[in-house]
């Protein structure tokens, strides 16, 4: 009689653990439910991430080859200036007027052969 009442015992609490193992199964399933949504969510803003660096990495290239075709012009102003008739200090002069502004040198090098000696002549004597 001991012997059935220790199966017994052993069979009842057996029981309640299988029931607590799928109880618990039941509630770490919830949060596996939950994670396609988490993924979905990081997917997505990764997704937004690896656009919004696409397009500053873009911005960036462009703002990089601006500034070295800006680069570039400076180093031929003095060049341009050589074929306008004026003298050495009127070159040089204008040549550092020109090369201290981005807007300078684009106008400049805009501007055909006539034009561009009338706008020297103006920068020179402070008109523009």
């Amino acid at each position: 009689m001991g012997d059935d009442t220790y199966y017994s015992m052993s069979t009842e609490d057996n029981v309640p653990n299988r029931a607590d193992s799928t109880k618990t199964g039941k509630k770490r399933a919830r949060p596996v439910e939950g994670i396609p949504t988490e993924l979905s969510e990081m997917a997505k803003n990764l997704g937004s991430f690896i656009e919004n660096t696409n397009t500053t990495m873009v911005k960036i290239a462009h703002r990089i080859g601006y500034s070295h075709d800006l680069s570039q012009q400076r180093r031929l102003v003095n060049a341009e200036l050589l074929k306008l008739p004026m003298s050495n200090t009127q070159r040089l002069m204008a040549a550092s007027m020109i090369v201290k502004d981005e807007d300078k040198v684009d106008l400049f090098f805009n501007l055909d052969e006539n034009d561009k000696m009338e706008w020297v002549s103006l920068l020179l004597e402070g008109h523009i």
